[in-house]
């Protein structure tokens, strides 16, 4: 089962090695990764770096959500519902059951902790 893991982080680390071609390429940072371009995030004035206006705890979670969702994604769970079907004989159907569970749950945990530093940040900041 581990082989199965390891292999479907293979998306990831394709997309991570592709990410660091581009920033290295146009020096540039990628601004909004996957679909979180349509989360609406406040847009950082250049000319001013200490006029820091904080998203909403609901607009850095969507943000975040919307931030993972991309083609790799799909290609990892695609990868691991195969992985587990052919190693536990487990029907198609409950192999995406379980890789969807095992997904929203890692997914639940990480937008929580957005949710937690956004707040306690923009209390810091008086937002």
């Amino acid at each position: 089962m581990l082989k199965v893991v390891i292999w479907g982080w293979l998306p990831y680390a394709l997309r991570s090695i592709l990410q660091a071609g581009y920033i290295t390429a146009t020096q540039t940072l990628i601004a909004n990764q996957g679909l979180s371009g349509f989360a609406g995030m406040p847009v950082i004035d250049t000319s001013n770096p200490f006029a820091i206006e904080m998203p909403s705890t609901g607009t850095a979670v969507l943000y975040a959500f919307l931030g993972q969702i991309d083609i790799y994604l799909f290609w990892h769970l695609a990868l691991l519902v195969l992985g587990i079907t052919a190693v536990t004989k487990l029907s198609r159907r409950k192999s995406v059951g379980l890789v969807l569970i095992v997904w929203v749950l890692f997914m639940a945990i990480r937008l929580i902790f957005t949710a937690v530093s956004t707040s306690l940040t923009s209390g810091l900041m008086g937002g």
